[in-house]
């Protein structure tokens, strides 16, 4: 590896055997051996041949932003903050003698992950390509975290104005 001769800053890497989710601009290179990131990089952890593209290099959207919410590579346009539910494990059942019966997890932060956006976009083909990938699982991308298995659980939208949409999407992760 010569990552002074063959590489620059702000150039994008990635493995070769990783999907395109995991390219990752460089932000420093210290020499040959050892290089830093812009943002974790959470593809494999192996020692590979890989793949760089220059920011003139056309067709490449990761460029446009380093951060981002996408589905199966389809980018969220103006995501607003987003909701990731991280409410209790309960199991709640209402007993004949009227009484409640609750049961609960402690593991409130090890549960798949289910979030939700609304969005804005004046492009009404990303919808339809979003609603083109329910009922299958696709990589969920936000900022620098990679989720496998992520299914589209709701998909809601609305044109506002003409020309204008928008649309409230949620995901949830299939663990098993």
């Amino acid at each position: 590896t010569l990552f002074i001769t063959e590489l620059d800053v702000d150039d994008w890497i990635k493995l070769d055997a990783d999907g395109e989710l995991y390219w990752r601009q460089v932000a420093s290179i210290t020499d040959d051996l050892n290089l830093v990131l812009a943002v974790p990089y959470s593809g494999t952890n192996v020692t590979a041949s890989g793949s760089k593209r220059t920011l003139s290099q056309p067709g490449f959207f990761f460029l446009a932003l380093q951060t981002g919410v996408y589905f199966d590579s389809i980018r969220l346009e103006n995501p607003e903050p987003f909701w990731e539910d991280r409410s209790p494990i309960l199991n709640i059942s209402e007993l004949l003698s009227g009484q409640m019966s609750i049961q609960s997890s402690p593991d409130t932060y090890d549960r798949p992950l289910r979030i939700s956006f609304r969005c804005q976009t004046t492009i009404h083909g990303n919808i339809s390509l979003l609603l083109a990938k329910i009922g299958a699982p696709h990589t969920l991308l936000i900022d620098e975290f990679v989720y496998e298995n992520c299914y589209i659980s709701s998909l809601r939208e609305h044109e506002w104005f003409p020309g204008e949409f928008e649309f409230e999407i949620s995901f949830v992760q299939d663990t098993t």
